[in-house]
């Protein structure tokens, strides 16, 4: 048996050579992920943060625009009440046109509000079920 002898290979070094590999790595990759642990979990939370707002973003949108469509009907509510209020002020003369005019003010803010209100319902509705699934694509 020649270990050492010049221009000969031998199985014994190359047996060496492959436990050398095989327990350097097995030593070396442990010893890795626990001097960057806390470099993974950064870029860990990272990832999933981002992975958060990009499942919430549509979710928030269809959010604020039901609340900027909530607000534009309260305005044009409020304005309708003005006009028929503005009317009812000027009621007291007791001219039956200004009073058919008044009513007519009147018929149409309460149709609004009504409307306003069915409307006001089905958006909440809207809006509970909006933010269940963003919450559920926050927890997931």
């Amino acid at each position: 048996m020649a270990y050492g002898r010049p221009g000969k290979f031998s199985l014994g070094m190359l047996g060496r050579v492959c436990l050398a590999v095989t327990v350097g790595f097995m030593l070396a990759e442990p010893i890795v992920l626990k001097v960057f642990e806390d470099s993974i979990e950064e870029q860990q939370y990272s990832e999933l943060s981002q992975q958060k707002k990009s499942a919430s973003t549509p979710y928030q949108n269809q959010i604020a625009a039901l609340e900027t469509d909530l607000k534009t009907d309260a305005a044009h509510l409020n304005e309708l009440k003005k006009e028929y209020t503005g009317e009812a002020d000027r009621t007291s003369v007791h001219s039956s046109a200004i009073r058919s005019i008044y009513e007519m003010k009147k018929q149409n803010y309460d149709d609004a509000k009504q409307f306003m209100n069915l409307k006001l319902l089905l958006m909440l509705r809207k809006l509970i079920l909006l933010m269940q699934k963003n919450k559920e694509s926050l927890t997931q």
